[in-house]
């Protein structure tokens, strides 16, 4: 698609990413070298949006209802810039895929709202108009996906202030992912996990979480990829999700070093570091949905180290 007609117009585009990323539930989130959603904004004499692309049927139009046009309407109260806007969004993976949709269109619709006016966002305004997106999206304002989408990298989030949002930069790996066609929205998949949780498998993940971070600083991807069970989310999320645990024992059997979620579901991944070859999992793991007759993308990607923007800074490392 081009350029919208009208007056005043800017576009934007945010990476796919890996929420929840191992053991970081709610905490970490990983960009991929993949392309999410694109955002095209223009002036216009009343707000309309319009949806594309995979799974567009499923995201809502009415402006109050779409996450995309939360996060404008934050940054409208923010700067003052409270003009109309016609809003255009493809997608470029469908939502309640697990590969971060709406936090890739509210990324885009930031980055895309502060090239129209020319406004320069600090990372942490732009962090919470985000958010503001998915609270509309999710029934819950988290950062963890809409941080990596605006940034890049490992992001971690849950401080305040300046400690908002920190930026790792990953080690080089082969990410194998696996799609599933099937729609696990992640209001649903949010209610499965149980308030109290057995200690044990608190006290692994937050062991895992201080690995991953040591392991980014030391640029050690084996590392890493030891460091991604996850006792939090997955044994609550995992069996509802097609074909995961054959997936995953076909991808092990091959060379995998890991195996995880993406976000919610149903989108799974497996990881190895970068001087591994991962065509072998991946061919395994296509086979696993090509047997069982279930429709599913597979794709081998990297981490995306940094997202670029000069209307938002790119938060340091």
């Amino acid at each position: 698609m081009g350029r919208l007609p009208g007056l005043m117009h800017a576009e934007a585009e945010s990476p796919c990413t890996v929420g929840n990323f191992g053991p970081g539930f709610d905490v970490l989130s990983l960009a991929l070298a993949r392309r999410g959603d694109k955002v095209w904004v223009r002036t216009a004499e009343a707000d309309k949006v319009t949806v594309r692309g995979p799974g567009h049927e499923r995201v809502p139009t009415e402006w109050a209802r779409n996450s995309a046009c939360a996060s404008l309407d934050h940054l409208r109260k923010l700067t003052g810039r409270a003009e109309p806007l016609e809003v255009v969004i493809e997608k470029g993976m469908p939502p309640g895929s697990g590969l971060g949709s709406s936090a890739s269109s509210n990324a885009s619709a930031v980055r895309a709202f502060a090239r129209l006016w020319g406004v320069a966002l600090s990372p942490l305004q732009a962090l919470e108009a985000a958010a503001a997106g998915e609270a509309v999206a999710t029934g819950s304002a988290h950062t963890d996906d809409v941080a990596a989408a605006l940034f890049g990298g490992l992001t971690v989030v849950g401080g305040k202030g300046p400690d908002a949002v920190i930026r790792l930069r990953p080690p080089p790996l082969h990410l194998v992912v696996a799609r599933p066609e099937v729609d696990l929205p992640t209001r649903e998949m949010r209610r499965l996990i149980p308030d109290a949780l057995p200690k044990a498998a608190v006290v692994g993940n937050l062991s895992n979480v201080a690995r991953i971070v040591h392991a980014c600083h030391r640029g050690d991807a084996a590392m890493l990829c030891r460091a991604l069970e996850d006792g939090i989310s997955r044994p609550y999320r995992a069996p509802r999700v097609p074909l995961f645990e054959e997936a995953r024992q076909a991808a092990l059997a091959q060379g995998a070093e890991a195996f995880l979620l993406s976000g919610s579901g149903p989108a799974m991944i497996a990881a190895m570091p970068a001087e591994k070859d991962p065509r072998a999992v991946e061919s395994a793991m296509r086979d696993v949905f090509v047997k069982a007759a279930l429709d599913a993308e597979v794709f081998t990607t990297q981490p995306l180290p940094e997202v670029k923007d000069p209307a938002i800074p790119l938060h340091p490392l």
